[in-house]
């Protein structure tokens, strides 16, 4: 039995479609933070999983040849959204950071620093949006950004995709099949391929890019660690 992780979030779908049904894996849906620590415990073989937490010292391996998610310019779904009144990236003072997401609060600091702002990131018990939590902007993943846009739509939306495409000229990989075992995890890639190219061809016209070539992951994945450890 394969025990593999995934996040709830529409755009993991083309890479896990089917695998739930199969006798052979056991599917683990959660946040991306629980997947983390489930990795880190040995909880799971493997994880659609933050690409942040391949990076630096880690025991976690990102499989460079494998499907990944990523974006090209927008993703539409990786955002800070800046409050009524705040209109720009340089008004933004305090900022809230989803609690579920490694990979999109890294990038959203970077993206403030990397255009001189000097913000506060701050963690926001219940609803970040509301005016009692006293922040300029709000970092949000998956489907619930996708679910703020429509609900917020007096907020000033940041797409996280476009604002790292615009510094580097590179994609940008938020998450790919994260493993610390490269031999259990070989018998377990033939079955992630499959399904991968089964059913990413339903989802070309997203935006989401889940092929780039290795040598694109690894200088996206570099820069990102550069900025990180900055």
């Amino acid at each position: 039995m394969f025990r593999i992780g995934t996040v709830p979030y529409q755009v993991a779908q083309p890479l896990t479609a089917g695998l739930a049904g199969r006798d052979d894996i056991e599917l683990v849906v959660a946040p991306p933070a629980q997947l983390a620590e489930m990795l880190a415990s040995d909880r799971l073989d493997c994880a659609l999983a933050s690409s942040v937490l391949s990076l630096g010292d880690s025991d976690l391996f990102l499989w460079a040849d494998g499907p990944v998610v990523a974006s090209i310019g927008s993703i539409k779904s990786v955002l800070l959204m800046l409050r009524p009144g705040c209109n720009s990236l340089s008004g933004v003072k305090r900022w809230a950071a989803d609690p579920n997401s490694h990979t999109g609060r890294a990038l959203a600091g970077i993206v403030l620093t990397q255009n001189k702002v000097d913000a506060v990131m701050v963690d926001v018990e219940g609803d970040a949006f509301g005016t009692e939590a006293g922040v300029d902007a709000v970092q949000i993943i998956g489907d619930p950004a996708l679910d703020a846009v429509a609900k917020y739509a007096d907020w000033t939306v940041i797409d996280l995709g476009d604002e790292w495409y615009r510094l580097t000229n590179l994609p940008f990989v938020f998450a790919g099949w994260l493993f610390k075992d490269a031999d259990k995890f070989s018998d377990i890639a033939p079955l992630l391929e499959v399904t991968a190219e089964s059913n990413c061809a339903a989802y070309a016209e997203s935006g989401l890019h889940y092929h780039l070539d290795v040598k694109q992951i690894e200088m996206s994945l570099q820069q990102f660690a550069q900025w990180i450890s900055s």
